[in-house]
């Protein structure tokens, strides 16, 4: 029984899952959500450059262009991408 399950388990990881975001810009709390992560996680990302962010000036928000998230994706899809 045990077997069974973990052969399910790898069928499930393999499944590939298609996401659109329809907006150019999100907001930390918004890219937490899409990536399944936190909001604490999402600043810790952008600290860390692994995730491409913006303030505008005078502005405190963080906006997290939609193609960093897709390109975030990729890296943590494929590990041996390099970091643009």
């Amino acid at each position: 029984m045990i077997d069974n399950i973990q052969i399910i388990d790898v069928v499930i990881k393999q499944e590939v899952i298609t996401m659109t975001i329809n907006k150019e810009v999100v907001s930390v709390s918004e890219a937490a959500a899409l990536l399944g992560i936190s909001s604490q996680t999402v600043y810790d990302l952008i600290h860390t450059g692994e995730l491409v962010a913006y303030k505008d000036a005078g502005r405190h928000p963080w906006h997290i262009p939609s193609s960093a998230i897709e390109d975030y994706i990729q890296r943590r899809m494929n590990p041996n991408a390099r970091h643009r």
